[in-house]
């Protein structure tokens, strides 16, 4: 955690810097998440299947790059969707468990390729802050699981960002983004088994971004 937190500190100075001397874009970006969560707990995956949720994501992006050397920075305030769904292996019956983040990426960006379009790569870390949650769980909490009584998102995570994609007319960004979770990003306060449960996300995501 405290590697993370180093990272995160030297990401947003690096992009502070940049600002200064770089030629600076506005624009807003959105696109479609595909969510998928892994437990430790051995009776969750033992009854359950695990399997991915679709969400959206959508919210304002900078875009500050250094002249000439097609290097620069990257940052959003983004509102995205994730979480995970269960289907009972004994009956097939679904449940789900949706998040609503405000995501802050901060990532390195590398473009090159003829002015009307370009390849670019990015990677770089993010963190999000929860601010809703719906769940329908405890319809399955009795099948094989008392954890998912009580499965809680926490309020933080954070993880790595690493994508890449085309833009194309200088304004037009289309790509592919994993963000790979580093934090646990679910919780349950039931004794004992708190201790067991340590889950993490992984996501998916396909984006368009539009500069101005």
């Amino acid at each position: 955690m405290k590697t993370l937190r180093l990272l995160l500190l030297v990401s947003f100075a690096v992009a502070f810097s940049f600002t200064s001397v770089a030629q600076i874009r506005f624009g807003v970006k959105g696109g479609v998440n595909i969510a998928k969560a892994t437990f430790d707990v051995a009776n969750v995956e033992d009854n359950f299947a695990v399997d991915n949720l679709t969400g959206f994501q959508l919210g304002p992006t900078m875009e500050a790059m250094l002249p000439g050397i097609g290097i620069g920075v990257d940052v959003g305030l983004i509102y995205s969707q994730r979480g995970f769904k269960l289907t009972d292996r004994s009956d097939g019956q679904e449940a789900s468990t949706r998040m609503g983040y405000i995501d802050l990426p901060v990532n390195l960006k590398w473009k090159f390729g003829i002015p009307i379009v370009k390849v670019y790569l990015t990677a770089g870390p993010y963190i999000s802050l929860k601010v809703s949650q719906n769940s329908d769980l405890s319809s399955l909490a009795e099948k094989g699981s008392a954890i998912l009584d009580d499965v809680k998102a926490k309020s933080f995570s954070a993880g790595l960002n690493f994508g890449m994609g085309v833009e194309v007319f200088k304004h037009l960004q289309v790509g592919a983004n994993y963000g790979l979770g580093l934090t646990e990003d679910y919780k349950s306060d039931k004794p004992k088994v708190g201790d067991l449960f340590h889950p993490k996300s992984s996501l998916w995501s396909i984006t368009a971004a539009y500069y101005f």
